[in-house]
């Protein structure tokens, strides 16, 4: 996926971002807080943060946040909006609800701006 074009014509609206998180082991005496995230650049690509691992299951994405212990699963919506973000090298597109899923995962600290080189 080399140009904006790459990016998906039509969302499902009817399927919000839908984050579910869990614990990554047993239950825990207490979690790691999640840390602050950042904002996103507008002009720069998305690439997951330091040590945040995106897998995809049954084409719906779940993040391994090594930083907090946890999992954080989204919904197709979602997981549309951050595997074409994280697949294209231009910014995303500044359509305003995949703004609004790819802003708040960088809040939760799960994507940063590709500022530099990958982690």
């Amino acid at each position: 996926m080399n140009s904006g074009s790459s990016w998906p014509g039509q969302f499902d609206l009817d399927d919000p971002l839908h984050l579910v998180e869990c614990p990554a082991g047993p239950p825990p005496t207490g979690l790691r807080p999640v840390p602050p995230g950042r904002e996103l650049h507008p002009d720069q690509p998305v690439r997951p943060a330091p040590g945040v691992h995106w897998a995809d299951c049954d084409g719906e994405l779940v993040a391994l946040d090594l930083n907090t212990d946890r999992f954080v699963a989204l919904g197709r919506y979602a997981s549309t909006v951050v595997t074409a973000a994280l697949a294209s090298p231009a910014p995303p597109p500044a359509h305003p609800q995949a703004r609004a899923v790819l802003d708040s995962l960088a809040a939760r600290g799960l994507l940063v701006s590709a500022t530099g080189p990958a982690v």
